[in-house]
């Protein structure tokens, strides 16, 4: 898969999951966070510089109440996903060589200190695009997802394993088809990937992947007749719940939910298949899930479905004047936050029926594609 291609599936799919679905809370003597008092969030993706020919700057922006600092990582380079642990913040997503081949990287962000860690080796194009922790009773190790072009430029469907500095690559794939790993979560003693495989007719085919170690099983979330993908990943009472999008035979994509239990997948459209629709992230708060991404009214809109057992509430946090978007939600402080576009990166504040928007910069195109509150 070519660069521009690896970056629009990226762009136009991400999501991003995953541990950012957890509704995390702060530790310390503090007031606990609430509607009066709410929790410190981080937002990351990237903003354009333009005092620097408008070059792309992979950034995190701190959120606490009204006051928002931005922290730039680097130039040539994006986020697209964001966790804590230990005190310490991990982004991950891609960062451009000398050789303008993106290289799949996580920074470490511990107070002011940014330290880089390269998942590749800048040959070909990689990216990550999600993240998640699973500690295993020891020390927490990292699992990114992503993919990986190969020599003949396709990509591959990849997680990479991060213990402290040595980084252990997991191909979910083989490379002959186009492949990408959009979401990863840990469940069970088991590490679980979202997002899609090629199939004998080059359609894109909603796959999840169950990593053991180095042994992958993967599992097709459809039937390869028309074009789907998955991408945000959470557990929850037992089962796996996956989002994502599904053509239909009227080629509209339908904004979907998987819910996976063992071998069966019971799919839960959110959307009607009369417009052009895509979940992508989910998180559990209340009892209920809330997947987030967009449905389409003349403009993208930027939408949260709440999934109540077989109910369905779509909820629109933008007015469909121009096009918006959710890449990423989290819960805490009794709220929900969703991070993505409009006309530049964007969050919004959701308590029940109000939404309050945050903007995140004023620089159009910037966009926030992950959301934690840690």
């Amino acid at each position: 898969m070519g660069r521009r291609k690896m970056f629009c599936a990226a762009l136009a799919a991400v999501l991003l999951f995953h541990v950012r679905g957890r509704a995390l809370t702060q530790e310390g003597g503090g007031p606990e966070p609430g509607p009066e008092n709410p929790p410190v969030l981080y937002a990351a993706g990237f903003e354009h510089n333009r005092d620097d020919n408008w070059i792309a700057v992979a950034m995190v922006w701190k959120i606490d109440g009204s006051t928002i600092t931005p922290i730039p990582l680097t130039r040539h380079a994006g986020v697209y996903a964001l966790t804590e642990s230990e005190g310490s913040l991990y982004a991950a997503g891609w960062e451009h060589n000398r050789d303008s081949n993106s290289v799949a990287t996580v920074w470490k962000i511990s107070g002011s200190t940014v330290t880089p860690i390269l998942l590749t080796d800048g040959v070909q194009d990689a990216q990550v695009l999600s993240l998640a922790e699973s500690g295993g009773g020891g020390p927490p190790v990292l699992y990114a997802a992503g993919g990986e072009e190969n020599s003949d430029g396709k990509a591959a469907a990849m997680v990479w394993k991060i213990d402290g500095s040595r980084v252990t690559p997991i191909p979910l794939t083989n490379g002959v088809r186009e492949a990408l790993a959009e979401g990863i979560a840990a469940s069970g003693g088991s590490l679980y990937a979202a997002g899609y495989e090629q199939n004998s007719r080059w359609e894109n085919v909603a796959t999840v992947w169950k990593i053991d170690g180095f042994t992958v099983t993967p599992m097709a979330l459809t039937d390869g007749t028309r074009r789907a993908e998955a991408n945000g990943i959470i557990e929850s009472g037992g089962s796996l719940y996956m989002t994502g999008y599904e053509r239909n035979s009227d080629y509209h994509d339908v904004a979907m939910v998987w819910k996976i239990d063992g071998s069966t997948v019971t799919p839960i459209p959110l959307t009607g298949g009369t417009s052009y629709a895509k979940a992508c992230c989910i998180v559990e708060s209340g009892g209920s899930l809330y997947a987030a991404g967009w449905d389409s009214g003349g403009k993208y809109i930027s939408t949260v479905w709440k999934i109540s057992g077989s109910t369905v509430t779509p909820m629109a946090l933008t007015g469909g004047m121009w096009h918006t978007r959710v890449y990423g939600v989290t819960a805490g402080g009794g709220s929900l936050y969703a991070a993505g576009y409009e006309n530049g990166a964007m969050m919004w504040k959701i308590d029940g029926s109000t939404v309050t928007p945050i903007p995140l910069t004023g620089i159009g195109g910037s966009t926030a594609f992950a959301v934690i509150a840690p």
